[in-house]
């Protein structure tokens, strides 16, 4: 398969899934609102009932500086504030991470069967059954990551050390070996960790198309990718085309924004622009690496009736 007819299939698929767009807006939306409610006007109200000025809390209005002041009038009540605070943001990241699931299960669903479309109680299914396997495969994933930049860095430092020694006998030596090391260090990581996130892409594309444990998907993505070196080239496509997109719209929004009055009366449509089209090429990306591994794989993957057992109640669990 193609890269072109990559591209041709994730459009057509996402398109023909469309709210699962809107749907992941509208969970960003819900969350930004709910940590306005549930945190910050919490926060300033109880600031002010400590006595302190709101225009001043308004005209200095940061979290550091909020949790500065409530922190110098009652320790007890920051860290209660703290606390909410880590609790809505891991509930909140747990349901944004349900919504991506359940999207990424949607867009396989397509994949699978030409004739499926989006419905409510299919994105739902889709998120129950992807949840927990995709949290442990992205775990995996963050931990090895984590791995990567700590002995990246570790060995940076260390060939630091070595410059010191050379700026002993000679600058310019030092100067080269720092620079030398700089560059080789970028590089190394810059492939590590695009490595390491296509594989999290083709693993979730394996999950959503197949299933598995965690650990097998995460060792049928890395040999798909070596047996395969042009599905990790083909993942940089997609993402080299994503930032510049993104960059595109930024330097568009920053024409706009100096242009008299009619920048600022377009600067808040634009904005909810920028987040639609944002996340639109984050799903078509996700949309052509999937149906670039379905093409490639043959369209290897398990049946409907394992995935909606509601429906049609599964005779044998699904193939590994």
């Amino acid at each position: 398969m193609t890269f072109t007819d990559s591209f041709k299939k994730g459009f057509e698929v996402l398109n023909k899934n469309w709210p699962v767009v809107a749907i992941q807006i509208a969970a960003v939306f819900v969350a930004m609102m709910g940590f306005v409610v549930l945190i910050a006007i919490p926060v300033v109200l109880v600031a002010v009932m400590f006595g302190s000025d709101l225009m001043q809390i308004i005209d200095n209005f940061s979290l550091e500086y909020l949790t500065r002041l409530i922190t110098a009038r009652h320790l007890t009540i920051a860290i209660i504030i703290a606390l909410v605070l880590t609790i809505y943001i891991i509930a909140m990241a747990l349901i944004l991470f349900f919504v991506y699931g359940a999207s990424c299960g949607v867009l396989a669903g397509s994949l699978r069967e030409p004739g499926h479309g989006f419905t409510l109680k299919g994105f739902y299914v889709e998120g129950k059954r992807m949840f927990f396997p995709l949290l442990g495969f992205n775990m995996v994933i963050g931990l090895i990551a984590v791995i990567e930049v700590a002995v990246v860095a570790t060995c940076y430092f260390l060939v630091l050390s070595l410059r010191e020694t050379a700026n002993a006998g000679s600058a310019q030596v030092g100067h080269f070996i720092e620079i030398f090391s700089a560059l080789i260090t970028l590089t190394v990581l810059f492939f590590l960790l695009t490595g390491t996130l296509s594989v999290n892409v083709y693993g979730t594309s394996i999950l959503a198309l197949r299933g598995g444990r965690v650990f097998s998907v995460f060792k049928d993505s890395v040999l798909f990718i070596i047996n395969r070196p042009v599905a990790y080239w083909f993942y940089i496509v997609c993402i080299a085309g994503f930032f510049a997109s993104n960059v595109a719209l930024v330097i568009v929004g920053a024409i706009i924004s100096v242009i008299p009055v009619i920048g600022a009366v377009l600067a808040i449509p634009f904005q909810l622009l920028l987040q639609v089209a944002q996340s639109y090429m984050g799903f078509l990306v996700i949309s052509s690496v999937f149906s670039y591994y379905h093409g490639v794989t043959g369209g290897e993957s398990i049946v409907r009736s394992d995935i909606l057992p509601a429906v049609v109640e599964p005779t044998e669990p699904p193939a590994e």
